[in-house]
């Protein structure tokens, strides 16, 4: 158990210490080697063993998640309010991909 402590301190020290982009691929790798390391342990475990422990990982959510908290995988929660305002023909919002402004080309054979 203690080796395993030791791991989760070490996913956890590494995504506080890293950027942006390598947070996300990061996080990414963590997610999928722990589900992995608890899947394991799970399918060990009797039925009766395997509830404990699944009410033992509830515990330790409700403990390290915020009141009214979301776990998000590819979105975003937020524990407060949030105020995103578009003005002036601008696009707006907490996370966005390509945003095109303008009417679209006309429809007909490819020109070039």
């Amino acid at each position: 158990m203690s080796a395993e402590l030791d791991r989760l301190d070490r996913s956890a020290n590494a995504l506080a210490g890293a950027g942006d982009d390598e947070a996300d691929r990061l996080r990414l790798r963590e997610e999928a080697v722990w589900q992995v390391r608890f899947e394991t342990a799970f399918a060990d475990l009797g039925e009766q063993e395997r509830g404990q422990a699944a009410e033992a990982l509830r515990a330790l959510l409700r403990e390290h998640t915020a009141p009214g908290g979301v776990v998000a995988g590819e979105g975003q929660s937020v524990g407060g309010n949030v105020h995103i305002r578009a003005d002036h023909g601008s696009a707006a919002a907490p996370r966005m991909g390509d945003v095109t402004f303008g009417n679209p080309p006309q429809p007909g054979p490819p020109q070039g």
